[in-house]
């Protein structure tokens, strides 16, 4: 071999790996091109023989490999390179091309390899059918010499006889899809959006081995439908499965800018605007994108919150505002737009103790520090403590309406969160944000269904918080006035649906926290019915609206002009 002839194979080899590296980020993806087996020639296959129609134009053009599509095909070589199984859980924007890339490569592969078979699960019948036509589109615009023999177009089925490969697209939640079969190849779009998803993964997990398999959706919120992929894709983030997490937020795409036509055109930001362009650093002509992209699901008839949905920001609040809410879209949007980030804990003046923890991890946050003069209603939504669902608290100052904090975690058991985090006389909820003069503390309503008698007996009878400071429900009082001992709010469907529908329209009291908004935006809509199951800040903000209707404190004390009167001596206490 010559000179010339090794230099020209060095050039080849380096356009390849140019073809497949990403638009942006460092040059040398990989540390030598030994890593590039069979994968290398796809993209130039892609862009010699594929055909896809651009959205811009409506014309048939090659296909070129766009920013989001190069990363996942870089993960996949990665993990065949580090003997990983090439399994994807993908949570993306929409219409970045991760369909459109799973698609060429099912076909690729059942027209590279022979005896393969290339399966795609779609959410809805006429999904499967857009992707099919797509995989159809290729083989008809392939050029006829390249193609391989077919045979009659089955429905959703693609066959080349001679070659021994299959290409077929269908529903998820068929009966039995796939079982038995050995794939080559498994793409499933749109996962969070599918019925059964537990079942059909279980269904294909078998069949597809060791080989390529992607699982890839936009979010449909933490519960319902899309709780499956919620759960997958916490687990892939912990490292507990053998999928590989991919995240790709709408402003990682360096395609997703409108130019500007003038330096200062959008004028003022939005509250939304200015903390989306302050977190990830975006620049005004992303920030544009955004807008344009906002109003157009308005201009659709659509609430415009739900593009955190369409286009996440971040893997976690993207799963708290999507899914289909019950409430209005415009309450929930205004909700959202009075939202404010909580006080940073460096700027914390009160002493919180064993709370601290909480606060610094994010699990308590405050926008009031307890104030003099101030009453304060606590609601209470318990969990079991033990990893799934929160135990939620929400705090609500009575006078104003403000929100003051709000707080979950998972792993209290709910004894120890009645007697420690509620009722503890040093740093518990109730005592920090206590009626300041009067001596009582705040006034608390816990749901006292399940889990909620622990919280209330470690509330009552291990920290002695004062009877009178806890709600009871009206009915539960004897003939002599006495409260009885059925302490806490019963589970009251219409009341809690009511009251945070009122909250939502009378904007009071106020919500500040963007994630008790996004638990309220998730109260599912099933056959006219709200559905709070899992939706546990949403719960504790509602239980604060009730107290405020409800709420009683010593009858020495009054609050008179903003200050709290002491009606025997008839002074001002603080």
């Amino acid at each position: 071999m010559t000179l010339r002839d090794l230099h020209r194979l060095a050039a080849g080899l380096r356009r390849e790996v140019e073809a497949i590296q990403p638009a942006r980020g460092p040059a040398s993806v990989f540390d030598g091109i030994e890593h590039l087996s069979a994968l290398r020639h796809f993209p130039r296959f892609a862009r010699e023989q594929l055909r896809i129609i651009d959205r811009r134009s409506g014309r048939l053009v090659p296909l070129e490999l766009n920013w989001i599509q190069r990363q996942v095909l870089v993960a996949e070589l990665r993990a065949k390179r580090a003997g990983r199984p090439p399994r994807f859980l993908i949570l993306k924007y929409r219409r970045g091309g991760v369909t459109t890339l799973q698609q060429a490569l099912g076909y690729w592969t059942t027209w590279a390899e022979p005896d393969s078979f290339v399966a795609t699960l779609a959410h809805r019948t006429e999904d499967t059918r857009t992707i099919f036509m797509m995989v159809s589109r290729f083989y008809d615009r392939q050029a006829p010499d390249r193609r391989h023999r077919k045979t009659t177009a089955g429905v959703h089925h693609l066959e080349f006889p001679g070659w021994g490969s299959v290409y077929k697209a269908e529903t998820a939640g068929a009966s039995g899809a796939f079982r038995g079969s050995r794939l080559t190849r498994l793409h499933i779009s749109e996962a969070a959006h599918c019925t059964d998803l537990r079942a059909v993964h279980t269904s294909v997990s078998d069949a597809i081995e060791d080989r390529p398999y992607v699982m890839e959706s936009t979010p449909n919120g933490r519960a319902g439908r899309g709780e499956a992929f919620y759960e997958f894709w916490q687990t892939a983030k912990r490292g507990e499965s053998d999928f590989i997490p991919l995240f790709f937020p709408w402003h990682s795409d360096p395609r997703n800018v409108v130019p500007l036509l003038e330096p200062d055109e959008l004028g003022t930001l939005s509250d939304a605007e200015a903390r989306l362009k302050a977190r990830f650093g975006l620049s005004l002509e992303q920030v544009k994108w955004w807008r344009h992209k906002r109003r157009a699901l308005v201009a659709d008839g659509r609430s415009a919150s739900v593009i955190y949905q369409e286009h996440p920001n971040d893997d976690e609040s993207c799963f708290l505002t999507s899914g289909e809410s019950y409430y209005a879209g415009e309450l929930i949007d205004r909700a959202y737009e009075g939202c404010r980030q909580p006080i940073p804990p460096s700027e914390l003046t009160s002493e919180y103790g064993a709370l601290w923890s909480s606060i610094e991890s994010g699990r308590l946050r405050i926008w009031e520090e307890p104030r003099a003069r101030a009453r304060y209603v606590i609601g209470v939504d318990p969990a079991e403590g033990v990893g799934r669902d929160d135990t939620a608290i929400c705090g609500v100052n009575f006078d104003t309406g403000e929100q003051a904090f709000a707080f979950h975690r998972n792993d209290i058991a709910p004894d120890l969160i009645g007697s420690e985090f509620l009722g503890h006389p040093d740093h518990g909820l109730g005592w920090l944000w206590r009626s300041s003069g009067s001596g009582a503390p705040a006034y608390v309503v816990v749901e006292r269904e399940n889990h909620g008698h622990a919280v209330l007996t470690g509330l009552l009878r291990v920290s002695r918080y004062p009877y009178d400071m806890v709600h009871h429900d009206v009915d539960a009082r004897v003939r002599d006035a006495n409260p009885s001992n059925r302490a806490g709010w019963r589970h009251n469907h219409v009341q809690l649906t009511n009251e945070v529908g009122r909250t939502l329209r009378e904007s009071f009291p106020v919500v500040r926290d963007v994630e008790t908004v996004a638990s309220i935006q998730n109260v599912s809509n099933e056959q006219g019915t709200a559905k709070f199951g899992g939706r546990d800040l949403a719960v504790a903000f509602g239980l604060c609206a009730i107290g405020m209707t409800q709420a009683t404190w010593p009858g020495r004390f009054a609050l008179v002009g903003g200050q709290v009167i002491d009606l025997e001596e008839l002074r001002v206490v603080g």
